[in-house]
């Protein structure tokens, strides 16, 4: 029996920090083990091991270390640099199976299928999970079915309970089948219920899937808009979420960071100021887009009670559409001196570029049209260096060399992966 309609499977990496840190020291496989955010100060992935000790997701590192010397664990920052190139890894090995991948975020993709025998599901499930793990080393759970939501409800069935075997598929099941296996998913688990709609469902004892499914569906349209009645209606085997193959240029681009140690002059905040408006700009022209507006804001920690508190923030419309570094640079640095206040220790900057357009739909100004040329080209330039060479292998100089300010990476691993030295160890 070939299906008729598409099939959807959700392809999830098990705690993929932690996998991603074991694929580059395989001595830490079956140890304790943690990641942190940035600056270390949050604990952002466990191993199954640390989850057995209770320590939960996004506890402070203060409040376990205890715990987590007592068990023997290893903690590590997070190495952004080795989680990426190994989904990368692991989206390349999706795509031998099919075309119609769906990355969903660093550690999740979906896939669209059809035209296989019914029966067949649950093995091609158990090839997926083999060949990601023997070509990357990253174990995966696998999720089977007509709709995106169940495919995703499948999956997280499959990671948290071991007699599924990592697979789980709702292919071929009656309702009746498929709502048993809801009834054991908490309401919190299901794909598009956050945090406020789980507090709101809970006060009106919804506490699974099953029940949610179950629910009135003006009840749930009111309280929940139409997201929340599309997300039911997925429960109820209607699919209503296509694949979406493409990457949508992002209508506004955000970087920022919190500083390994407090920043007091402007010459520190000039230089983060200027990284993070090349890291900007970068993704801005990878999407193939222009933006005439930036945004700058500095402030100091909200934690430190003793600590003068200072939040500034200021935006500037530039004359025309650009994707040009330089120009950016000199925008953010003239909205820098405005908002910068001497006297505060300063914990974290940012920008944000808005006012986006794809490079092709705006109007070029009159006065300013060779300028901007020139210098988008030597953008695009860098860009390429960087892409051959390595990472920031060019920068603007005010970007700085030392970078003092930069956060806090004091446990990054340092390991080969697949023979192939990928980052360097932070001091």
């Amino acid at each position: 029996m070939l299906s008729k309609t598409p099939i959807f499977v959700l392809v999830d990496c098990n705690n993929f920090y932690a996998s991603c840190e074991r694929v580059a020291n395989p001595s830490l496989e079956g140890k304790p083990l943690v990641v942190l955010s940035n600056n270390d100060g949050i604990i952002v992935a466990r191993s199954n091991e640390v989850k057995a000790l209770g320590i939960p997701m996004g506890a402070p590192l203060f409040k376990c270390k205890d715990v987590l010397q007592n068990a023997g664990a290893r903690v590590f920052s997070s190495n952004y640099e080795l989680y990426d190139d190994l989904s990368g890894r692991v989206i390349s090995v999706l795509k031998t199976f099919t075309d119609n991948v769906e990355v969903y975020s660093i550690d999740e993709a979906f896939m669209e299928i059809a035209d296989l025998p019914v029966e067949k599901y649950t093995d091609f499930g158990n090839a997926i999970r083999e060949k990601v793990k023997l070509e990357t080393g990253i174990p995966v759970s696998v999720g089977i079915a007509g709709t995106k939501t169940l495919a995703k409800a499948a999956s997280e069935l499959a990671k948290k309970n071991k007699q599924y075997g990592g697979v789980l598929s709702f292919v071929g099941l009656s309702e009746l089948e498929i709502d048993a296996f809801l009834s054991k998913l908490p309401v919190e688990d299901v794909w598009g219920i956050g945090r406020q709609y789980t507090k709101l469902l809970n006060a009106h004892n919804v506490t699974n899937a099953l029940e949610f499914k179950n629910l009135y569906p003006a009840f749930v349209k009111k309280k929940m808009t139409v997201g929340g009645l599309r997300t039911q209606m997925e429960l109820k085997g209607v699919s209503c979420f296509e694949l979406e193959m493409g990457v949508s240029p992002k209508k506004g681009i955000c970087s920022s960071r919190s500083f390994g140690k407090p920043v007091t002059e402007i010459t520190g905040l000039r230089e983060a100021v200027s990284v993070y408006v090349s890291r900007a700009c970068e993704k801005l022209r990878s999407q193939g887009s222009v933006a005439a507006g930036i945004s700058v804001f500095i402030l100091t920690s909200r934690f430190v009670d003793r600590q003068k508190k200072y939040f500034g923030v200021r935006h500037k419309k530039l004359l025309s559409y650009t994707n040009s570094t330089a120009i950016f640079i000199e925008s953010a640095f003239d909205i820098l001196a405005r908002i910068f206040r001497q006297g505060y220790l300063y914990k974290k900057a940012g920008v944000f570029i808005y006012d986006i357009k794809q490079d092709t739909s705006y109007q070029h100004s009159l006065f300013n049209y060779a300028n901007n040329e020139k210098f988008s080209r030597l953008s695009g330039l860098v860009d390429d260096i960087n892409r051959r060479h390595g990472k920031e292998s060019v920068f603007y100089a005010s970007s700085g060399c030392t970078r003092d300010w930069r956060m806090s990476r004091k446990y990054l691993s340092s390991e080969d992966v697949f023979g192939i030295k990928l980052f360097a160890t932070a001091k």
